[in-house]
């Protein structure tokens, strides 16, 4: 699974931290949760702003519905490619929040940091469908197989 992550985001010019195989937390995460376990994407941000490519993996969910995953995006407009660990709290319908905390650092500027905030639901077709910017862009990650 991991290799063919790694594999995805080097062609994609993804920025995923992934160097090792770390597993998934199967056994944590309750059973309702486990359907969200796994990489989704790659996929673009559509809508305004929009051109961001992004693979989310999401690592576990304990059992209070917290998500624990990683986001990597390609570079794009003024930030190069970046990872960032995420997390977000799961409401009922497998919906959640995942805020997401970038890091940059530039040699002259020092180092910038913002956070986005995702709306994430798993449809039932096996999508994730998402929104940002109060609903401003849009986009529908698939599994990574």
């Amino acid at each position: 699974m991991w290799a063919r992550v790694r594999q995805v985001a080097q062609t994609e010019g993804i920025s995923v931290p992934l160097s090792g195989s770390p597993p998934f937390d199967l056994a944590g995460t309750p059973p309702q949760y486990r359907p969200l376990l796994g990489a989704w994407g790659p996929g673009t941000w559509q809508g305004n702003p929009a051109g961001d490519k992004v693979i989310v993996i999401i690592e576990g969910v304990d059992s209070d519905g917290n998500v624990h995953s990683v986001v990597g995006k390609r570079a794009g407009g003024s930030l190069p490619a970046l990872w960032a660990m995420s997390t977000g709290l799961v409401g009922p319908g497998n919906r959640f929040e995942l805020k997401v905390a970038w890091q940059t650092f530039e040699y002259q500027r020092g180092t910038t940091q913002f956070e986005q905030v995702w709306q994430i639901e798993l449809r039932p077709d096996g999508t994730l469908s998402g929104s940002r910017d109060n609903g401003a862009s849009t986009i529908v990650l698939r599994r990574l197989q």
